[in-house]
């Protein structure tokens, strides 16, 4: 039994060796034995390594990009009020490993285009495997990039499981901005780096146990989008 004050900062790649010195053993005639020289008996050694709880339990958290991820294009947007429940982010977060993990912090990047971000948006929010949390919206500069933290999550992942999150924003009236103005928002290595994520031991996971990016297409806004009336198609001419 270990000592209760022992933790991971105790940790310094020493190693211990078991050695099996003996045998002792009872015929069936009731002879107690002790053999110390049967076979590979002498030199049998068992070799104990000490580890970190995250490197026992092979916690990896990957983030990937979700197959409905929006493509790059154009959002209709009303001109006479707000828009909500736009999505410009869709991912994956998958656990490998043995260990839950809680999330507490998440940040997002936006690149806004044309117009400056507070303009085009009145409300965002991250939602995770159906919980929903909200952050307020920053001014971020038109042709400039900025992350948005989402903190205080408590969102807890079991081991083994896949969970999708959602960036989704309330778009303002587009009278307030410049018709055509894009925003891209992605999860990227740095804001991977930054992700405030524990083990079930407390321990936040370390860099080379969160791999993966999220990456957004630019979506542009506008209040009337393209009209196309179908007027015929092409006929294969046979000669």
């Amino acid at each position: 039994d270990s000592a209760n004050t022992i933790d991971s900062g105790d940790i310094s790649g020493d190693a211990w060796v078991v050695d099996i010195e003996n045998i002792r053993y009872e015929d069936g005639s009731g002879v107690v034995t002790t053999d110390t020289t049967v076979g590979d008996l002498p030199g049998l050694d068992v070799p104990i390594a000490f580890v970190t709880f995250s490197a026992a339990s092979d916690t990896e958290l990957k983030l990937s990009t979700h197959e409905d991820n929006p493509e790059a294009g154009i959002v209709v947007a009303s001109n006479t009020g707000t828009t909500d429940d736009v999505l410009l982010l869709k991912g994956e977060l998958e656990l490998d490993g043995d260990s839950d993990v809680t999330i507490d912090e998440l940040p997002v990047t936006f690149a806004p285009t044309t117009s400056n971000f507070n303009t085009m948006v009145t409300s965002i929010k991250l939602i995770i495997d159906g919980e929903e949390y909200s952050e307020s919206v920053p001014s971020i500069a038109a042709a400039a990039t900025a992350s948005i933290t989402f903190n205080d999550l408590d969102f807890t992942i079991d081991a083994g499981d896949t969970v999708e999150f959602e960036v989704v924003a309330e778009i303002a009236d587009t009278d307030d901005f410049t018709a055509g103005s894009t925003i891209t928002a992605s999860v990227t290595s740095t804001n991977r780096a930054a992700m405030d994520v524990e083990n079930e031991q407390g321990d936040n996971l370390a860099a080379g146990e969160k791999s993966g990016t999220v990456g957004g297409e630019a979506l542009e806004f506008r209040a009337n989008g393209i009209a196309v009336d179908l007027v015929g198609t092409p006929t294969a001419v046979v000669t």
